[in-house]
C-alpha cells in the first residue's frame, strides 16, 4: 500500500488500537508532568524560604551585635 492508502485506512477505521500511542492511556497529571512540576516548585520554594531566613538571621544578627556594641561604649 502507498501512504495515501494508509491515511485513508486510518480515516475509515478511526485508527486501530495498534496505531495509538501509549500516551493516550496515561492519566492527565502524568502526561502533563504535573507531579514533576510540583516537586520542582516545592524545592524552589524551600530554597527561597531558607535563603530568606538566612538573610533575616544575618541582618538581625548584625543589627543586634552593632546595637550592643554602641550601648556598651
Amino acid at each position: 500500500m502507498m501512504r495515501a492508502d494508509w491515511v485513508e485506512h486510518v480515516l475509515a477505521t478511526g485508527g486501530e488500537a495498534y496505531l495509538r500511542t501509549p500516551d493516550e492511556d496515561l492519566p492527565h497529571f502524568v502526561r502533563l508532568s504535573l507531579d514533576v512540576w510540583a516537586v520542582a516548585l516545592g524545592a524552589i520554594a524551600l530554597v527561597l524560604y531558607a535563603a530568606v531566613k538566612l538573610l533575616q538571621l544575618l541582618c538581625c544578627g548584625l543589627t543586634a551585635s552593632n546595637g550592643s556594641k554602641q550601648k556598651a561604649a
